[in-house]
């Protein structure tokens, strides 16, 4: 939580978070006395998500993110705009993990499967192989390595930040 004032003296400010793996992203600026809007940037700092309700409105900005940098900018609705205000951010780290059929690794929260967020298409795997079926990747308890098996009977690891697949050891027969 953080609480601030916008103001002509100050009319943004930036917060810098990080997120360690994919993950839902809750935001919400409340306690508004006049019309302040929000943005969610990425490291490059381009606008990926906005709230702009009009006058003293709460704003809200809820979806999946990937791991990497981020910033909030809060920032006057109106050019005049002078308010305090309550920041509330929260990270819920999506659950689960799955391979869909054509080689992309999504994650997504059990309460939520409708809302998955897409890591990215599995690369690393080795010419004209390909993932056997959704039971084919799996967790490892004692490393907490994702592992995924091959129609080669080669076993990868996956990185699930990146969908990267690494062989590891030999094929088996």
């Amino acid at each position: 939580t953080v609480s601030d004032v916008i103001g002509t003296t100050d009319s943004n400010d930036f917060i810098r978070f990080e997120v360690s793996a994919p993950s839902n992203f809750d935001l919400r600026l409340r306690g508004l006395q006049a019309d302040l809007n929000v943005q969610l940037l990425n490291q490059q700092g381009d606008v990926i998500a906005s709230s702009e309700r009009s006058a003293s409105r709460r704003e809200r900005i809820n979806l999946n993110l990937a791991s990497g940098s981020y910033y909030v900018r809060v920032f006057p609705g109106e050019e005049s705009a002078n308010s305090s205000y309550r920041l509330d951010l929260a990270l819920d780290p999506l659950q689960l993990i799955a391979a869909t059929n054509d080689n992309r690794l999504i994650a997504f929260n059990p309460e939520r499967p409708g809302r998955a967020f897409e890591i990215g298409s599995i690369t690393g795997l080795a010419a004209g192989d390909q993932l056997v079926g959704f039971d084919s990747i799996d967790f490892r308890p004692a490393s907490g390595n994702l592992f995924a098996l091959g129609a080669s009977n080669q076993l990868y690891t996956i990185d699930i930040n990146t969908a990267v697949a690494t062989p590891f050891g030999q094929p088996f027969s």
